[in-house]
């Protein structure tokens, strides 16, 4: 499974630092939380992002992550006065010698519990984001605290500059509630959404991909111990990816992901067919390269 050629939609760079978590247990969405936070104070300059980023990306290339899209969470650095443009840099100057063996595209990941005010201020570098392979942002943070209408505007402005969007909803909160905030901001992917088959007819309307993290959610509590992770009986015609979201929070790999997957049911062709369609969307590819990671998925998963 680790030699598979995968694509990794949801992740987060801070989540993803095994050097700086050591051995946490997670046991809820809070806990979480304190633990994602402690890192995050571990950090000291912009410098850091220098080491941090070689750690991500060989981690990224040891799983055989072929194409990342992953969070950074700006807002965080932003509040605590780091300079966001020379961290980009840094992390983009680390990811140059592994340009041979993966793509990626960073997505600029908001805190709701934050004062939109640290989104708002983004807007006006947007242009200057795209040269440092800013592809997207999103939303994460504390459902809890407040729905996504004050972030309307940003994420409309976004959208309209040619960046994906990409936010959390319906992990800690569900149904009208979690609907409430898709309807609203209509992303282009959506990380966790448990009640995803209430919303099976406006997800494959709209176009949307759901991003699923086991290992994430049964860690957090957020799916209870016994029940079935709604990535087992998504609906048909409903594109989804499996993801690891915070690897080193969650102690998994996405190898692992998709070993859990599997040993829990799930359907071997569908999480074949779905990795194929993110292959063939990856601009970054050339068609010599999608025609070989494919042949590969296929052989993997003896679909010939």
């Amino acid at each position: 499974m680790k030699k598979l050629p995968k694509v990794e939609r949801h992740i987060h760079f801070e989540g993803s630092l095994f050097s700086l978590t050591g051995k946490r247990k997670v046991n809820s969405f809070s806990k979480f939380l304190e633990v994602f936070k402690e890192i995050c104070f571990k950090i000291k300059s912009e410098k850091d992002f220098l080491f941090l980023g070689d750690e991500f990306f060989s981690y990224l290339k040891d799983e055989n992550i072929v194409y990342a899209e992953f969070f950074l969470s700006l807002p965080v650095w932003m509040k605590f006065g780091f300079d966001i443009f020379k961290i980009l840099e840094n992390i983009n100057l680390s990811g140059e010698k592994y340009t041979n063996f993966l793509k990626y595209g960073i997505v600029i990941d908001g805190v709701r519990q934050f004062h939109p005010a640290y989104m708002y201020k983004l807007v006006f570098n947007m242009e200057k984001f795209k040269e440092l392979n800013v592809v997207g942002f999103g939303m994460g943070g504390n459902e809890n605290c407040c729905n996504l209408d004050r972030f309307y505007d940003f994420f409309q402005i976004a959208r309209r500059k040619g960046f994906l969007i990409n936010v959390h909803i319906g992990e800690v909160v569900r149904g009208r509630k979690a609907f409430y905030d898709l309807f609203l901001v209509r992303p282009d992917r959506v990380g966790h959404l448990l009640d995803v088959n209430l919303f099976n007819d406006f997800i494959v309307e709209n176009n949307v991909v759901v991003d699923f993290l086991i290992s994430s959610n049964l860690k957090t509590g957020v799916v209870e111990k016994g029940e079935t992770h709604p990535s087992l009986y998504v609906g048909e015609y409903v594109n989804f990816l499996i993801n690891s979201d915070d690897p080193a929070i969650f102690n998994t790999t996405l190898t692992r992901e998709y070993e859990i997957y599997l040993d829990e049911g799930g359907d071997p062709v569908k999480l074949a067919k779905n990795l194929m369609r993110e292959i063939k969307n990856i601009s970054a590819f050339s068609e010599d390269k999608k025609r070989n990671y494919l042949k590969e998925i296929v052989t993997f998963f003896n679909l010939e």
